[in-house]
């Protein structure tokens, strides 16, 4: 164990001698400010910037108290009074609820240049509007009790939202560690081409350890220098701090996939050319497939990416199943080949 530590430790001190090691940290926090100076700012400031022409009890008594409160906003009840907020540009947007909302639980929004800014109110007002329109059904047929035992007219998860500059700025880091695996993968066959990793197999240092340094090196890399350049992101572009455990439970299930997915290749590949060419492509491809796929025949093959996964879990804020998904995914890539130093060290 002890000689373990100590490769690994030195496989870190060899790969952070390489300048383009500071690209893992560089790329994702450029990618992610500039993208966030378009988008980011415009929020941040526009947070909660909007108010409710509302001529529905209803909508006042039953819904607006159980909207998150990054949601809630004025509650105006003449026409003149929001037209005049608008105006003085006390809020970008008012979202109309009209006396009949009950009923068909439609909204219109309002403002000057025709954009609504906040994308998640009317979603999570229809949500609570949904909600409440089936918990009343339970009671006009009298199945209150049965509430559990009826899935199929539920609604299932609840999305949490993460603020869009923070969705963004995890969107550019998951993305850019996709690419870099390609990084990696190149110093792994540079070893194997090297024969560094054959001569290692006559030291004192068994086969596991050998491997399990390497592969830990890059885990270990990967981790720390993806969750520092989040934190910079938040620091710059003022992102709330509380979903930050869960971001980084997302990078350890994905730096698990991309180190299996990291020896896969190697083991499929000889060229340093080939293999850099097919791990970006797959990378852009684990990018791509859940927003082309997406609402298609084909969306179930997109589920074949950790990037939907992820997505999908920060999307709604939580890790289950969804991290478990991409670790099960890490575990196959892990599997698919052997392990021995010495079938990896054949060039």
């Amino acid at each position: 164990m002890k000689q373990y530590f100590k490769l690994t430790t030195f496989h870190i001190k060899r790969i952070m001698q390489d300048p383009k090691s500071l690209l893992l940290v560089i790329l994702p926090v450029a990618l992610s400010f500039m993208m966030g100076m378009i988008f980011s700012s415009d929020n941040s400031h526009q947070q909660g910037r909007h108010a409710y022409l509302s001529q529905s009890t209803y909508f006042n008594r039953e819904l607006y108290p159980l909207l998150s409160q990054s949601n809630q906003g004025e509650i105006l009840e003449d026409r003149e009074q929001a037209e005049e907020r608008l105006d003085q540009g006390a809020v970008d947007v008012i979202y109309s609820i009209h006396d009949n909302f009950e009923e068909n639980g439609q909204i219109t929004a309002l403002s000057l240049n025709g954009e609504i800014y906040n994308q998640y109110v009317e979603e999570e007002v229809m949500s609570l509007w949904r909600n409440n329109k089936i918990q009343a059904s339970y009671q006009v047929y009298g199945i209150v009790s049965l509430q559990e035992k009826a899935p199929e007219i539920t609604i299932d998860q609840q999305k949490d939202f993460l603020p869009v500059g923070m969705m963004l700025s995890l969107f550019m880091i998951f993305y850019m560690m996709y690419i870099n695996a390609s990084m990696f993968a190149g110093d792994l066959l540079d070893m194997r081409s090297n024969y560094v990793l054959k001569r290692s197999i006559v030291s004192r240092s068994t086969g596991k350890a050998i491997l399990g340094s390497v592969l830990s090196a890059y885990g270990l890399i990967f981790l720390v220098l993806n969750v520092l350049a989040l934190l910079i992101v938040m620091l710059v572009n003022q992102l709330p701090l509380q979903f930050f455990g869960l971001s980084v439970a997302y990078f350890m299930a994905n730096v698990a996939f991309v180190i299996g997915y990291i020896l896969l290749i190697v083991r499929v590949f000889k060229t340093k050319e080939m293999l850099s060419i097919v791990s970006i492509v797959i990378a852009i491809m684990f990018v791509l497939m859940p927003q082309v796929l997406k609402n298609t025949h084909f969306e179930p093959i997109s589920m074949l990416s950790p990037f939907y996964w992820t997505m999908e879990g920060l999307d709604y804020a939580n890790f289950f199943p969804q991290g478990l998904i991409i670790l099960l995914m890490a575990i196959v890539l892990f599997t698919a080949g052997s392990f021995k130093i010495e079938d990896l060290a054949k060039a």
